[in-house]
């Protein structure tokens, strides 16, 4: 299910039964059609009026009916329950998208209701908002939502836990050596479970209750191996869903052995550090298509800047934070991860960059909690529209490194402090610029906020401002913005070296707290 989305549905394979799951106050269903006091539906043939409230049914959509959805029949009208996504999740363009806090006029939804919000409440959108537009409505039986058969399959959701009394316990001593947990089946977890060797395989359909407290330890020769698939995710939750409730997965040492995160939901945990917590330089893990929901801290945490982490295709929704990775790593995340509602809704990162790197520009800005730095020739592109969030005294160090950061008119790379509260000058270093020689240093379209903290070298302030360029580099300035330093704005110095800043064209100050623009020594540039 998209990210964007709270409403979920599960599979009760007893009886054949799904059911809505409506225990999050923030869950709500959305329809595309328009209420009024006579309820018209658009576009529906004879066979859509007349439904019976209560009933679920899946659908393709978008073009060439290429997606899938969900939809539930209320008031005898048909809603749509997700959004139109295609066999791996991924929303269909050019289909009708929306969140919980943004409508379009003419969509309209229905929104939980009634004891244990098992009905649904029509709604419209107004104004951008969503307006009541009817009363609560319930299954026909007087709960939740169903369909009338297994012969159905919902899409892959964040499914209601099924009754501890009729899951499996599972212990250290059942799967250390290696164990599969066999498609649709449920396993409750009372303890901390340990694997030092083999590979737990968890099959599509699993879902895992974890108790107060108890979590999951992958280490040395131990694997962990999902293998959900995007109608059959796999799920790992706490017994109750509560924010922190059970410890998380830690994964540590595990050599050159994969393991594997895909198509699985991820939520309650973090009572320790993270959701998932990764820790050593020779571990490898790939995430694809997972979801991270109502975690304590991290929804990933990785702690060596050389471990083999990929993630990719997944979304963070309502976690304290969504990653807190190196950023040697941060090249790893594939451009299409989505966030919502997160408490920190930013990426934080910070330390060395070992190998050339491409940062895409997210929803949410990434947010550099240590000194960037990188040397020998290695390579840092941002991407336009990207935003840096920097904590107090941290900065880029471009030193023997490359730089590019092509931001455009109209997205600009934006670079300024972390803290929206600090009303000063000066909040961290800036970017300096050493020895770096190479022709490929821009700064096109950047914007910088409040740098000028502090100086990047000796006691004095040579080496202080919110663009620094000292020794041998060269480096193209255009379009580029300074404002609230601490110090200078623009300082170019011949600090052991010459440097060029060639071009430099539209460079723009404002309310800087010593120069905006100061020459030292011997240095070539066609500044003004």
């Amino acid at each position: 299910m998209h990210p964007q989305q709270s409403a979920y549905v599960s599979a009760s394979r007893g009886f054949g039964d799904v059911m809505f799951n409506f225990t999050d106050k923030k869950l709500w269903l959305s329809a595309a059609l328009l209420l009024s006091s006579a309820t018209l539906v658009l576009g529906c043939s004879d066979d859509d009026k007349g439904c019976e409230t209560g009933i679920l049914r899946e659908v393709s959509c978008g073009p060439g009916n290429a997606g899938t959805q969900v939809q539930a029949c209320v008031d005898q009208a048909w809603y749509i329950t997700t959004l139109c996504e295609d066999a791996q999740g991924n929303v269909i363009s050019g289909t009708d998208t929306w969140t919980d806090n943004y409508c379009e006029a003419g969509q309209t939804r229905a929104a939980v209701c009634g004891s244990e919000n098992q009905g649904l409440k029509p709604q419209v959108c107004r104004q951008n908002q969503w307006v009541d537009s009817n009363s609560c409505f319930l299954g026909p039986d007087g709960g939740g939502f169903h369909f009338p058969g297994n012969d159905v399959k919902p899409p892959g959701g964040d499914p209601k836990p099924p009754n501890p009394a009729t899951c499996s316990v599972l212990t250290s001593e059942d799967i250390e050596g290696g164990k599969t947990l066999p498609e649709d089946t449920c396993y409750k977890v009372e303890d901390f479970l340990q694997l030092i060797d083999g590979q737990l395989i968890i099959k599509p359909g699993v879902t895992i209750t974890f108790d107060y407290n108890a979590g999951l330890q992958v280490l040395n020769a131990g694997r962990l191996v999902t293998e959900g698939t995007a109608n059959k995710k796999i799920t790992l939750r706490g017994k109750n869903s509560e924010a922190g409730y059970w410890a998380g997965i830690f994964i540590g040492n595990t050599g050159s052995g994969q393991n594997t995160l895909s198509h699985v939901i991820i939520r309650d945990s973090g009572s320790s550090d993270a959701a998932i917590f990764v820790s050593g330089d020779n571990v490898r893990l790939d995430v694809n298509n997972a979801h991270f929901e109502n975690n304590l801290h991290a929804g990933l945490k990785v702690n060596d800047p050389n471990a083999k982490v990929t993630v990719a295709s997944s979304s963070f929704t309502q976690n304290g934070l969504p990653l807190d990775i190196p950023a040697n790593l941060i090249a790893k995340l594939a451009s299409d991860l989505r966030f919502e509602n997160n408490e920190k809704d930013h990426i934080r990162t910070g330390g060395h960059i070992y190998e050339s790197a491409v940062w895409p520009a997210f929803s949410v800005p990434y947010n550099i909690a240590s000194i960037i730095s990188f040397e020998d020739h290695v390579k840092l592109t941002l991407s336009a529209n990207s935003v840096l969030l920097f904590d107090s005294d941290t900065g880029i160090s471009v030193k023997s490194g490359i730089l590019v950061a092509d931001g455009k008119e109209n997205d600009p790379i934006v670079m300024k402090a972390s803290d929206p509260s600090f009303m000063s000058q000066g909040f961290w270093r800036g970017v300096w610029f050493d020895d770096s020689s190479s022709a490929e240093n821009r700064l096109t379209h950047v914007e910088i906020y409040k740098a000028g903290y502090s100086q990047w070298h000796g006691s004095a302030d040579g080496s202080r401002g919110a663009l620094v360029i000292s020794g041998d580099s060269k480096v193209q300035l255009s379009n580029v913005h300074i404002e609230d330093s601490g110090s200078e704005g623009l300082r170019i110095a011949n600090y052991l070296g010459k440097p060029t800043v060639d071009p430099c064209v539209n460079i723009t100050y404002a309310n800087n707290s010593r120069d905006d623009f100061v020459v030292r020594g011997d240095t070539d540039h066609t500044c003004q």
